[in-house]
């Protein structure tokens, strides 16, 4: 991904994820990032919407359920 505009899709990801505390972005914030990232490239791959809006209930539920934990646990 270096020196490649990030997609809209990664972008909208980096905004979710600032809900996290910045020191939990700052020990996991890449390696979530680079996981979303292949995710998505499987997806792409296989094709579908259904894929991608799965991929998105998945994430976006997975860190709106991370970030209540980390913020108490900080």
């Amino acid at each position: 991904m270096a020196g490649k505009k990030p997609s809209l899709g990664d972008r909208i990801f980096r905004s979710v994820l600032r809900i996290l505390p910045f020191d939990f972005r700052s020990d996991f914030g890449r390696e979530m990032e680079d996981v979303f990232h292949e995710q998505r490239r499987e997806v792409e791959e296989r094709g579908g919407k259904v894929g991608f809006l799965r991929l998105w209930w998945e994430t976006l539920t997975g860190i709106f359920q991370t970030a209540p934990r980390q913020h108490w646990e900080i």
